[in-house]
């Protein structure tokens, strides 16, 4: 099978590698997570950045996971081993999710939004609350670093880590 490839458009606007991309809900945006330790919002009808989420992470930023039911808030997992969630709305950090001791390698929602999945090099998923930022519970057992993790799409209270 061959698959064919075009460049429709080229986006700058981070200073170093970009190590996580997620498209919003809707389509309409693109969220970049880089080295830089910025979170860059596109939007994709006008090509331009809508929103730039700067100044909680001190190192990279590994990874970038939408609010699934409307997109108004958006996670970020950072080398500095919290993940932030922030309002894609007015670009305000909400809360700073502090309990992995490795890099935040990976987030995912569950599917109603009533829970986010943390996975991190500390070999652990952690699971959140996220209006109010309490941890739920913790998925132990790994014996490396977990990279990934995905709420199942129909059973929203099953999580299935990567490692």
């Amino acid at each position: 099978m061959s698959v064919k490839a075009e460049e429709k458009a080229h986006l700058e606007g981070h200073r170093w590698q970009i190590s996580s991309l997620e498209f919003s809900p809707d389509g309409s945006l693109l969220a970049s997570g880089s080295w830089d330790k910025d979170v860059l919002i596109w939007d994709l009808y006008t090509l331009e950045t809508s929103l730039t989420l700067t100044g909680q992470h001190a190192v990279p930023v590994t990874s970038v996971a939408w609010f699934p039911p409307d997109g108004s808030l958006l996670v970020t997992g950072s080398a500095d081993c919290t993940a932030c969630l922030w309002s894609t709305d007015s670009g305000e950090m909400l809360l700073r999710l502090r309990e992995h001791f490795g890099w935040v390698m990976g987030a995912s929602f569950a599917g109603n939004g009533s829970a986010l999945a943390t996975a991190s090099w500390d070999k652990t998923v952690r699971v959140w609350d996220p209006a109010t930022g309490a941890l739920l519970t913790t998925l132990n057992g790994h014996t490396k670093g977990v990279y990934s993790c995905h709420f199942h799409p129909v059973a929203t209270s099953t999580v299935v880590p990567h490692s």
